[in-house]
């Protein structure tokens, strides 16, 4: 049963503009000035987990925190997180899955028209996938998704199911 521990420092070089408004030359007149900024970061990212891989059952088990790219903006957030990932083979014919996670986001921006990030995600996804034989197999899955976004003080919640029927078409034999 292998621990894996991988550490290290991080340099992060962010270069974004900065847009104001500010009173015109003629009064009661406005306009808008963007004025690049950058920023400088040091810190540290790390991972650690524990992993098993026995005959029919593998699992691992992580702790990370790293910088990654936030999903559905365009800026870096500071990522938390704790995953654990199953695989069962029952049969030849029966396999299952699940994978849960929890990660944390968390930014903070320097242009106040745009907001923080602050945001809890948990993932809990099921599979269970049935071969006929060497050609054909069917996958069916689960995923429930929640999301707590502190800033905006909402909470997202999303269910997802899929049935796939898989044919193994062989293009290099």
């Amino acid at each position: 049963m292998p621990l894996l521990l991988d550490v290290g420092p991080r340099y992060t070089e962010n270069e974004y503009v900065v847009t104001s408004v500010v009173p015109g030359p003629i009064p009661g007149t406005f306009r808008v000035v963007a004025e690049e900024e950058t920023s400088e970061d040091w810190g540290g990212s790390g991972r650690l987990s524990l992993a098993y891989a026995g005959e029919k059952t593998n699992w691992e088990a992580a702790l990370s925190r790293e910088i990654t790219a936030s999903s559905g903006q365009n800026e870096a957030v500071e990522r938390t997180e704790a995953r654990f990932d199953w695989r069962q083979r029952f049969t030849w014919e029966w396999q299952g899955y699940l994978t849960l996670r929890y990660f944390k986001n968390e930014s903070d921006r320097d242009d106040p028209l745009l907001s923080d990030i602050d945001e809890d995600t948990f993932i809990a996804h099921s599979r269970l996938f049935y071969r006929f034989n060497q050609d054909w197999s069917l996958r069916g899955s689960y995923r429930y998704t929640w999301e707590k976004d502190h800033e905006d003080d909402t909470t997202t919640e999303r269910n997802q199911v899929m049935m796939e029927m898989i044919y193994n078409w062989p293009i290099l034999e």
